[in-house]
């Protein structure tokens, strides 16, 4: 063995020396590289630096190159020591920097991934992440990078050891991805001078970058970017750097680096530059020099930050100048405005990714960019680019991706960009093109994955934009995008081509074609949005039998999209979410049975009229997230379903699914029965307005649920609640209004601790609100028990409900008792309630005084109001993410009860009406100067009205009526310039009405009652106040006088008076027998002329009147003047002018006796004749052709409301719109109901008579004009109906029958009274009545006929005196006002009546008479119509003119009022 080890060694030291060194002797260029290879490599001495080196080059002499010589000798003899094995080379580190390392070990305090587990042992080259030199032993990498994964990985955690400092030699040291707790990168990584790479990314390092980093001259890469915990005051230290190559300093805080631009800009050697998330400002130094730029840059971040300025692309662009081999620039996100420089880009002819996203840059794209053509990637969307798309942006035959949405791009796409071959992806949206120019290649965009042409202007036939594609595009389209535009037409037979499409979102288009079958070809597809469009035809299962990868299917809101797949169809796809609202569905999808995995389920308002089968419960239960069924005709029972089965929840009850709510809606449907307890198991569950009955008793969990928000309102359950309410400790919300509930509230009802929302309004609950119950309410802010039996008192500690934890609103804000029994004093603590909105505490029995501390409630001194949270409770914790709910709130708002959602947040209201509350209204009223209504009528208040409520601007409705208020009416009240509605009615108030543009405008009803108040809107004072005060001495003592010395002479007179003409007369009865005889003989004969003129005279001239009603129903204007005005009109006029000349007063009880009782009796008295079969099988073709007038009526309405001003009549002008269109379908009678339903003012109405007078009078002249080519009949039939078979019955039956007309009258009105109080529909008396009455005409027709012609002329009587009453009420001035705009309402309200019903009557075949006749019977009523068919000789329809008439009477005012309601209100 040895004498071979010898034979190699010499060997070795032979060609080794010379081979080597012989080199080294003949060439001195290579003695010097060598000698710095041995400083590398062998610990001779300590690490010089580059200085010291270039000294001892200097130095080279012959001594020098001797001892150089020696050392290599032994540097090569040193691997053929003993150490040197044939197994190869075993190095020992070095044991200072071994003991560096342990203790560095030893400051770790955790390690999740093992990295320094293999650190024991004397070989520390041998641990993990140790790399030591293979010559010296000492360490030259230092690698514990953290290891990350997508289950979040592993690291290190402590902190860093300054023991590293040994490391001398270190050139590689990676610390990313670790933990290192905040600790300040050490400064003594500055010492490590032979570092190369230098990696402390994500490590957990904070606080500011020492400088001494600046002292690696080394190195070549720096990687410091992290989490934002780093930060750098100044960049100087990076000058030092000149050999980096690779910076990374993502997301370091260098907002008060200013001299970044300079040192970049200094670094020769810089290859790749991330800077983003850094918070750079873009100040761009005037003299900056580009002489040290590198020219060698190929990646430049600097996204996310603040560089506002443009010029920051034109520093860019210098620096494309130098370093042209520029591949990847981002200056995204950093809200960068003005327009980019035209020259930016003319250098960049290698750049792949330019991202330009996220900015506010403006003009055109410049022309500059279709120079880059390596260009693959390009970004700029969120910008606000305008113009057009240049057509040179199709000379970037690279491009891949181009990203140009939310923008404000328009015209036309420019076909260039479709010749872009490798296009994959393409996004367009968020624009306003308004659509595409086609190109000849666009078919051959072989690549194109993605197009997004989403919220553009695109008017196009969808066919004409996908059918350019049908080259090898079908073979590669994954994704088509082009909602929200105006595309139409039909999915065309083409989508079947597109074999890859994944996904197809049409929805908000204006499509309104079928859906083609080819659409079942897309295997591939999983996405199907074409909802919001106008899709006709059928949808069928060939449609979807061949998607089998189909998961998402929406298309709602097609009304005339029809749903037909048949309930055996095995669908072949896993569907997740299907959303069929507002389709048509006749029958439930029991094909959707089958597909297990649905999650979520919306097939609302379809028009499915059927039963949910058992099994559809079955398959969806354990994963069903959402269901909406609501706003359809299901019917039946829910079936009860073990508890076992249910929706899937989390177990763990304190970990709810984030992100999830689990929605039942089977809202507005007609299923019935009892409620399953199975649907407890839901997040939110509304069953309202349904069919449901009985006990909710059932309902009760075994466990505790997830229930959040249950509404149950509106249907028939009643009962008493059971107590099993803490099983809910997520309620929110508890809807339970409008039932049958009865009872007390349970106890444990009150351990519900989150519930935000209550309402139970509508039922039969009784019995004291304990405070118990409230104790735990620490988040309500909605509580609704109107209309119940509760009694006691107001709970005293009402005021005490804490608030919340600040996340969300906190203090209840709707408190709504009304119409209960509550009695007692208001509590004080009710001021403490700061965040009330709104206070109802109408219709009970409280007495006492209002609190003065009423001022307090904070909540209403703010006139602007919160918007966000108003109508929506908030899950709590941040369950269900930012998730909230909307709910209503029914609310007497301005004396009717309205509905409040979205608007909720805005309203502020007090109303304590209708109790007995006295003493004076308090003067810190007016601090709640964010009040929009304020209600205290009909108390027992007393004193004046605070002058301080002037200051409540933000009133729009103040009622104080019905108390004992005396004094003036403060005179600041003029400054209410919103109020729309007061009533002051019926005080002891005085004075003169203060002058003000709205006190002067509103009805005088709000004034009656107060005999002491004058002025405008009433009679002007007599005496104006300034003028009594002006004393003339003498003159006015003189008349006081002068009324106090009447007053003895007139007792005087009136006594002797009274003596003389009482003994004058009856002394001569007593003294003269025959006197006496005489004068009792007269009287009985007087009583015997009045009892025959009662029982005979009457009865036959209502008789006559009856008979000539139906014969010749123009007699009465046969005169000039008649011919021109109507019975009505002159009644009015009467009236009007009678009380504005102080004939009779404006206002008077009598004038409410007539409204209030009078007006109800003419109504069944006018409707005897409504037997609607009767009407029906009478009527014929002419009933259809009255039908289209009405029709007629109703167009003529829309078009004259909408053309026609009459906005100066306010709130009426909708009104009286309403009011005509029922006059114009029935008669009179229904004007008056819809005006007295509606609420119409005096003026108006008596403006709106006025106006239809005229406008009828030349409406009649026109028809009979029409009429006048139109030949009478040949044969005559009798046009009386029953009047003549009552001739000779005798005057007691016509005395009977008239009082039985009206007894019957009277019932009908007071049933109708009853309803209208038990149901609370205040101003639906008159619609009720009219309701009764026809159903007992058509019940009872024989009775009623009979009846007929003795009520028909009462009612008449009763209509011109209801006609009086309103002229009285009206002032002359605003009648005529207010008369032109109604009248030109009117005029083309009937014209457009007319040329409706004449033109589409003649399409249809109605002959001409029977229009003519049916328009009159609309315009007019039955009288007219039967006056006109008598006059013209068409004698067979008489009677049928007669019956519509009558027939449109009866639906008239229901018609009115409904549409006023819901189409004149909101126009």
């Amino acid at each position: 063995m040895f004498p071979g080890l010898y034979i190699n060694v010499v060997l070795g030291f032979i060609v080794r020396f010379w081979g080597v060194c012989g080199t080294l002797v003949i060439k001195r260029s290579w003695r010097h590289t060598s000698f710095r290879f041995l400083e590398d490599y062998v610990a001779v001495a300590p690490v010089k630096s580059e200085r010291n080196s270039e000294k001892l080059r200097m130095k080279w002499d012959p001594c020098t190159e001797t001892c150089f010589y020696l050392l290599l000798l032994v540097a090569w003899l040193l691997p053929l020591s003993s150490k040197h094995t044939a197994t190869g080379i075993n190095i020992q580190c070095v044991g200072k920097e071994r003991e560096a390392l342990l203790t560095f070990k030893q400051g770790i305090q955790a390690d999740s991934c093992g990295l320094l587990s293999s650190w024991v042992g004397p070989e520390c080259c041998n641990w993990y992440g140790i790399h030591c030199s293979n010559r010296s032993g000492h360490v030259i990498s230092l690698d514990l990078r953290g290891i990350i994964n997508p289950q979040g990985g592993c690291s290190l955690e402590g902190n860093v050891s300054s023991s590293l400092v040994e490391l001398k030699h270190l050139k590689y040291l990676d610390l990313s991805w670790n933990s290192f707790q905040g600790q300040p990168i050490p400064s003594f990584i500055g010492s490590f001078y032979n570092l190369k790479y230098l990696n402390l990314s994500y490590a957990g390092f904070g606080g500011e970058i020492p400088h001494q980093l600046g002292n690696l001259s080394s190195l070549t890469s720096l990687d410091l970017a992290n989490h934002g915990t780093l930060l750098a005051k100044s960049l100087g230290w990076l000058s030092h750097l000149t050999l980096l190559r690779d910076i990374k300093l993502s997301a370091v805080d260098l907002s008060l680096a200013t001299d970044w631009m300079q040192v970049v800009n200094n670094l020769p050697c810089l290859s790749s530059l991330r800077m983003d998330w850094c918070s750079l400002s873009s100040s761009v130094p005037s003299s900056l020099a580009y002489t040290n730029s590198s020219t060698t840059l190929h990646v430049l971040d600097l996204g996310q930050n603040q560089l506002h300025d443009s010029s920051i692309l034109q520093w860019v662009s210098n620096l494309s100048r130098i370093s042209t081999g520029l591949e990847y620039l981002d200056v995204s996100e950093n809200r960068i405005q003005g327009p980019i420089p035209t020259t930016f880009g003319n250098y960049m002819h290698s750049l792949v990714h330019l991202h330009l996203h996220g900015n506010l840059l403006q003009g055109p794209i410049p022309d500059a960019f279709g120079n880059m053509h390596s260009l693959s990637v390009l970004q700029l969307q969120s910008n606000r680019f305008q113009g057009s798309i240049s057509p040179v942006l199709g000379n970037m035959h690279s491009l891949s991706y181009l990203d140009l949405s939310s923008n404000a791009l328009e015209g036309l796409v420019p076909g260039s960009i479709f010749e872009l071959n490798p296009l994959e992806h393409l996004d367009l949206s968020y624009n306003n093109f308004q659509g595409i120019q086609f190109s000849p290649s666009q078919g051959n965009l072989c690549c194109l994955q993605t197009l997004l042409l989403s919220n553009n202007n695109i008017s196009n036939d969808f066919s004409s934009i996908i059918e350019p594609f049908s080259g090898c595009a079908n073979n590669s389209l994954v994704a088509l995008y082009i909602s929200n535009n105006r595309l139409w037409g039909s999915i065309p037979n083409a989508i079947g081509a597109f074999s890859s499409l994944e996904e197809l979102i049409l929805d908000s288009n204006q499509l309104n074609g079928t859906i083609s079958p080819s659409l079942g070809q897309l295997s591939g597809l999983e996405l199907l949005v074409l909802s919001s469009n106008s899709l006709r035809g059928t949808l069928s299962d060939h449609h979807l039998s061949n998607l089998s990868r189909l998961e998402v299917v929406d298309l709602s809101d097609n009304p005339e999209l029809v749903i037909n797949i048949s309930a055996k169809w095995v669908p072949p796809f896993q569907l997740d979410t299907i959303i069929l609202r507002s389709c048509k569905s006749p029958y439930f999808p029991k094909w959707l049975v089958t597909p297990v995995n649905l999650s979520y389920i919306d097939i609302s308002n379809t028009g499915i009229s059927d039963t949910i089968p058992t099994s559809f419960w079955d398959s969806f239960l354990s994963k069903l997230n959402y269901l909406n069924l609501s706003n359809n005709e299901i019917h039946g029972p829910l079936p009860t379903i073990p508890p076992a089965i249910g929706f899937a929840v989390n177990p763990d009850y304190n970990k709810p699914n984030f992100g999830v709510v689990q929605k039942i809606d089977l809202s507005s449907n007609r299923m019935e029965g009892a409620v399953p307890s199975f649907l407890g198991n839901a997040t939110v569950l509304l069953l309202n307005n349904n069919r449901f009955s009985g006990s909710i008793a059932s309902f009760c969990p075994k466990a505790r649920t997830h229930l959040t928000i249950l509404d149950v309102s509106d249907n028939l359950l009643s009962g008493e609640l059971p107590d099993c309410w803490q099983a809910f400790e997520c309620l929110l919300a508890l809807r339970l209004d409008n039932n049958n509930f009865v009872g007390k509230l349970p106890p444990s009802l009150g351990a519900v601790n989150s519930l935000q929302y209550l309402s139970m309004r509508n039922n039969g609950f009784n019995g004291e609100l304990q405070i118990s119950l409230q104790k735990n309410w620490t988040n309500l802010r909605f509580l609704d028990l109107a209309h119940n039996s509760f009694s006691g008192h107001i709970p005293v500690g009402m005021g005490h409900i804490p608030v919340g934890n600040g996340s969300t609103p906190s203090g209840i804000e709707i408190l709504d008792l009304r119409s209960n029994k509550f009695f007692g004093k208001l509590p004080l603590s009710l001021c403490q309630l700061s965040s009330l909105r709104v206070l109802d505490l109408s219709y009970n029995q409280i007495s006492g005084t209002i609190p003065e501390c009423i001022s307090h409630l904070q909540a209403m001194t703010n006139s602007v109001h919160d918007y966000e949270y108003g109508g929506r409770v908030y899950y709590p914790d941040g369950r269900h993410g930012d998730e909230s709910y909307s709910l209503s709130d029914m609310i007497m708002w301005k004396k009717k009860e309205q509905s409040f959602v979205h608007t909720l947040g805005v309203v502020t209201y007090m109303a304590i009406s209708d109790n007995q509350l006295e003493g004076h209204i308090p003067s810190g009223i007016s601090c709640l100067r964010g009040l929009l209504s304020l209600d205290f009528a009909r108390n027992n208040l007393t004193g004046s009205i605070p002058p301080e409520i002037g200051k409540m601007t933000s009133l729009e409705f103040l009622d104080l009526s019905r108390n004992r208020l005396s004094g003036q009416i403060p005179s600041n009240l003029a400054n209410l310039n919103f109020v729309g509605t007061l009533d002051l009615s019926y005080n002891n108030l005085s004075g003169q009405i203060p002058t003000g543009t709205q006190l002067q405008h509103l009805d005088p009803a709000a004034y009656m009652g107060n005999p002491g108040l004058c002025g405008t809107p009433l009679p002007e004072c007599t005496r104006d106040p300034a003028y009594k005060n002006m004393s003339k001495g003498d003159n006015i003592a003189q008349k006081e006088n002068d009324g106090t010395d009447i007053f003895p002479r007139l007792y005087v007179s009136v006594v002797l008076g009274f003596i003389v003409g009482f003994w004058g007369f009856c002394g001569t009865l007593v003294i003269k027998r025959s006197c006496r005889h005489t004068y009792f003989l007269f009287v009985e004969d007087m009583y015997d002329r009045l009892y025959v003129m009662a029982v005979v005279t009457i009865p036959k001239m209502l008789y006559a009147q009856v008979k000539d009603l139906h014969s010749q129903p123009f007699r009465s204007e046969k005169t000039k003047i008649g011919s021109m005005v109507s019975a009505a009109l002159v009644s009015i006029l009467i009236g009007l002018a009678a009380s504005n000349l102080r004939i009779i007063p404006y206002e008077a009880p009598a004038y409410s006796i007539v409204m209030g009782f009078l007006l109800p009796l003419t109504i069944p008295l006018l409707l005897c004749r409504a037997d609607m079969q009767r009407v029906i099988q009478s009527t014929g073709s002419l009933l259809l052709a009255f039908l289209l007038g009405s029709v007629a009526t109703v167009i003529g309405t829309v078009v004259a409301y909408w053309i026609v001003p009459m906005r100066s009549l306010g709130p009426d002008s909708w009104k009286i719109a309403a009011a005509l269109m029922g006059s114009y379908i029935g008669g009179a009678v229904n004007y008056v109901a819809i005006s007295e339903a509606l609420g119409i003012s005096s003026s108006v109405m008596a403006a709106g008579v006025a106006a239809d007078n005229v406008i009828c009078a030349i409406y009649f002249m026109v028809l009979f004009a029409l009429a006048s080519k139109v030949p009478p009949e040949t044969s005559e039939l009798s046009t009386e109906i029953g009047i003549d078979s009552m001739s000779n019955s005798g005057n007691k039956f016509i005395v009977l029958a008239l009082s039985a007309a009206i007894a019957v009258s009277f019932a009908t009105c007071k049933s109708a009274d009853c309803l209208t109080k038990l149901f609370g529909l205040q101003g639906a008396m008159l619609p009720i009545a009219t309701a009764i009455s026809v159903a007992l005409a058509t019940l009872f027709p024989a009775v009623f006929s009979f009846l007929a012609p003795f009520a028909e002329p009462m009612s008449l009587v009763l209509m011109q005196v209801f006609f009086a009453v309103i002229g009285a009420s009206g002032s002359i001035w605003n009648v005529i006002n207010t008369a032109p705009s109604i009248f030109l309402f009117a005029l083309v309200q009937v014209t457009v009546h007319l040329a409706i019903i004449l033109g589409l009557g003649k399409l249809i075949g109605f002959e001409l008479k029977l229009l003519l006749l049916a328009s009159n019977a609309n315009i007019g009523g039955p009288t007219t119509a039967c006056g006109m068919a008598t006059a013209k000789g068409w004698n067979t329809l008489t009677v049928p003119g007669i019956l519509a008439g009558i027939f449109g009477i009866s639906i008239a005012t229901f018609l009115g009022i409904g549409f006023g309601l819901t189409v004149l209100k909101h126009m």
